[in-house]
């Protein structure tokens, strides 16, 4: 009983100590989709950015800029005013193909161990989540 009291103890403690970034249910190959289909290619593709080429949409840089979704959604709901970056409201990406569009951005950062998103699905090996930790220093965005 013992033994069992304290596995579970280290479950929680680890779930709770590892948060990851991203709460999407999104489906990402959805999400890639819609991304190639509006005009984000245009600007971002494979996730860098053609404008502002030391602000990709990935890597560690990014992921301590959006540490959640909604500074992500709000982003691409209001644009950046004054730039090339238009915005996109709920008559241009619904509420279900954000989660979708937020989860292939989500899965443009490989997590420091290289473990795939468990709530997206494969998209041609590129599939991980950003996860929250120190071990997260990779030098690289």
């Amino acid at each position: 009983m013992k033994k069992f009291a304290y596995t579970t103890l280290l479950i929680v403690s680890l779930l709770l100590a590892t948060p990851t970034l991203s709460s999407t249910k999104g489906d990402a190959k959805k999400g890639q989709e819609i991304f190639e289909s509006l005009t984000c290619v245009d600007c971002h593709r494979g996730g860098g950015n053609s404008v502002h080429p030391s602000r990709p949409l990935k890597g560690e840089s990014f992921a301590k800029r959006y540490p959640n979704d909604e500074k992500i959604e709000k982003l691409i709901r209001k644009g950046v005013p004054g730039a090339s970056m238009p915005a996109f409201g709920k008559d241009v990406i619904s509420e279900e193909q954000m989660k979708d569009l937020i989860a292939y951005l989500r899965s443009l950062t490989p997590t420091a161990s290289g473990a795939s998103n468990p709530t997206s699905p494969s998209l041609t090996g590129t599939n991980k989540t950003i996860v929250k930790s120190s071990a997260t220093k990779t030098g690289k965005n």
